[in-house]
């Protein structure tokens, strides 16, 4: 079969930053924000705290903490990305090529790649140097516009489109825009009846409302501990608490590793 379309590239860093950014801007657009403001919120209940309390540093910690990790945590998915990539690790050059009724993907690392159908692509992104492409069951595969070495970039947008019936949905990472594109091509696509939101949708937001309420529990225990001058051991862990019950809404909550750092350094009962 004839190839169409075909794209080498390696996993460089700028490349992995980039993929990083996109993804977090599709999958966790208003993470940054959410962990600042709840950073934020435990800075202001630990300025409210008596000056000097356990409580008042775990908050003030926490706090730091999140907003911290707002701001760091592209570095972070970079970092962990490239400890995690086999590819960039071994300067490994990916080859994926479009032929008319299958993408073959092989790398400089393999004797042996594989295939997939055009059925397989669950989704299609651009942004202003990538183009993004979901696999079912599989990675998201990223395919620089400038690493195209068959076929004609620009044209690329119109033949994918007609090989797996889906729309190419733009995405700024740049401009911090194309989120409103997002959500207006999934409202389109689910009245074409292209795809349907199945129980699973409201299970989550029934789950999101759980967190909530468990999360205004904790924090009511934790005001009426104060109120009633309970030791700061007794309402310390309903603050985590509160915390953990927002992670699971955000879908990240505090690691082990980073409660036993906060707790080495603020030793409840001391």
């Amino acid at each position: 079969m004839t190839v169409k379309y075909r794209v080498k590239t390696k996993h460089t860093k700028e490349l992995l930053k980039e993929f990083v950014k996109f993804s977090f801007r599709v999958n966790h657009p208003k993470t940054t924000f959410r962990l600042f403001v709840i950073g934020v919120g435990f800075l202001i209940i630990g300025t409210g705290m008596e000056r000097g309390s356990l409580a008042m540093w775990m908050c003030l910690v926490i706090g730091i903490l999140l907003c911290v990790f707002a701001f760091a945590r592209h570095h972070i998915g970079v970092m962990q990305l490239k400890g995690n990539d086999e590819i960039y690790q071994n300067d490994w050059e990916v080859d994926t090529s479009f032929l008319d009724g299958e993408i073959r993907i092989r790398n400089s690392g393999e004797t042996k790649g594989f295939s997939k159908s055009y059925k397989e692509v669950a989704a299609l992104y651009m942004d202003e140097n990538n183009y993004y492409i979901g696999i079912e069951g599989d990675n998201l595969y990223s395919l620089p516009r400038k690493c195209f070495v068959e076929g004609k970039q620009e044209e690329f947008e119109k033949f994918i489109k007609e090989k797996t019936g889906k729309q190419v949905i733009p995405v700024s990472v740049v401009e911090g825009s194309g989120i409103e594109n997002l959500e207006t091509a999934i409202k389109e696509m689910f009245f074409r009846g292209e795809i349907s939101f199945n129980d699973e949708v409201y299970i989550t937001n029934a789950r999101h409302k759980t967190a909530l309420e468990e999360a205004e529990r904790s924090l009511n225990m934790v005001m009426e501990s104060i109120e009633a001058g309970m030791p700061e051991d007794f309402f310390s862990i309903d603050l985590m608490g509160a915390y953990e019950s927002l992670g699971k809404i955000m879908g990240e909550s505090l690691g082990e590793d980073l409660v036993n750092e906060i707790f080495s350094k603020f030793c409840v009962g001391k």
